[in-house]
C-alpha cells in the first residue's frame, strides 16, 4: 500500500449535538485530501456522535475521532483543537454547514501557496433563502458577502479597519489559513464576537482573500453558534481589537491607535446604519411585503 503524503492541512470539526448532521459531516469529510487531516471532536457529551462518527468513517485514513473528557465551550474548544494541530494550514469546519466543491479544500490551499501576501483564503459562502411570510416563496441560495461582481474580496493588511465595512464580518472565519500565523480566538464576552476579532487579528498579519469558486453553504438553525451569538455586538470591541495589535507587535503606536480608531469609526457608523426593531406596524409590513427569510433548518 503506497504511503500517505505528510499532512498539509488540519480540518477540525468541533461537535455539540451533531446527531442530525451525520450525513453531512460524512460528505464534508469525503473532500478531504489525502494530505490533510481531519480531526472531529465532540467535548459536549450530548449525544452519541462521535461513536457513530467513529464507526461511519473507521476505514477513512485521514480522519480521528476524539471525545473530550470535559464540557468546553464553543471557543475553548475551537482553540484546543487549534493548539493541537501541528500541518501548515488549519481550518475549523462547522458540524451544520456544506462544503459544495469537489475540490474546495484544494482550491483554497493552492491560493495561500500562490498568494504570498495571502494569510486566509476563505470560500464562497451562500445560504437558503425563500420562505415567505404570507405567501410561500420558492426557496433560493443567494451569496452571503462578496462584491456585486465576479471579483473575489480582497481585505487588505494596510487596511484591517476596512474590514467593519464588510456586511457579514465573520464569514472569512471559515477559510483555510497559516496556522503559524493565527492566534487564539478571544474568549466570549458581553457585547463582543470572537470569531470578529480574530479575523480582525489575522488580517493585522496579512491579506484575507475570496476563492469564488470555493462553494460553501452555510445553514441556519437555532441551536447553531451563530444564532445563540445573534445579539451580540460591536460596540465594545474596541479593547480587544487593541490587544491584539498588542500582540501583532504593530511598527508604531501611531499605526495602532489610527487602526483603532479609523475601526471604531467604521464600527459607529455601521451601528447607525443599522435599522432598529421595528415595532408591531412595521412588523406588519414586512409580513404585507413578503419579505424573504434565511431558511432554517
Amino acid at each position: 500500500m503506497e504511503a500517505l503524503r505528510p499532512p498539509k492541512l488540519t480540518i477540525a470539526i468541533p461537535l455539540h449535538g451533531a446527531e442530525r448532521w451525520l450525513e453531512g459531516i460524512a460528505a464534508n469529510v469525503s473532500k478531504a485530501p489525502e494530505w490533510s487531516r481531519v480531526v472531529i471532536s465532540d467535548a459536549s457529551g450530548l449525544d452519541d456522535s462521535a461513536a457513530r462518527l467513529t464507526a461511519l468513517l473507521a476505514t477513512d485514513p485521514v480522519v480521528s475521532v476524539v471525545k473530550r473528557p470535559r464540557h468546553l465551550d464553543w471557543v475553548s474548544h475551537c482553540n484546543l483543537l487549534l493548539a493541537e494541530a501541528e500541518t501548515e494550514f488549519f481550518c475549523w469546519l462547522p458540524q451544520d454547514d456544506l462544503v459544495l466543491s469537489d475540490d474546495y479544500f484544494e482550491r483554497l490551499v493552492d491560493l495561500l501557496r500562490d498568494d504570498p501576501e495571502a494569510v486566509l483564503a476563505f470560500p464562497n459562502v451562500h445560504a437558503v433563502f425563500g420562505r415567505g411570510r404570507i405567501r410561500r416563496r420558492p426557496e433560493f441560495i443567494s451569496r452571503l458577502v462578496g462584491s456585486t461582481g465576479s471579483d473575489p474580496l480582497r481585505f487588505r493588511a494596510a487596511e484591517p479597519e476596512a474590514l467593519f465595512e464588510s456586511r457579514r464580518l465573520g464569514i472569512p472565519w471559515r477559510g483555510v489559513f497559516r496556522r503559524e500565523r493565527s492566534r487564539p480566538m478571544p474568549p466570549i464576552e458581553a457585547g463582543t464576537s470572537s470569531d470578529v476579532v480574530w479575523i480582525f487579528s489575522m488580517l493585522l498579519s496579512g491579506d484575507i482573500v475570496e476563492v469564488t469558486d470555493a462553494l460553501y453553504l452555510k445553514r441556519w438553525h437555532r441551536e447553531s453558534a451563530t444564532y445563540r451569538m445573534g445579539g451580540s455586538s460591536l460596540e465594545s470591541i474596541g479593547p480587544l481589537l487593541r490587544n491584539e495589535m498588542e500582540a501583532r507587535h504593530l511598527n508604531s503606536d501611531f499605526d495602532r491607535e489610527r487602526i483603532l480608531a479609523d475601526s471604531e469609526r467604521y464600527i459607529e457608523l455601521r451601528r447607525e446604519s443599522q435599522p432598529r426593531e421595528p415595532g408591531i406596524a412595521g412588523k406588519a409590513l414586512r409580513r404585507l411585503a413578503n419579505e424573504p427569510l434565511p431558511f432554517f433548518e
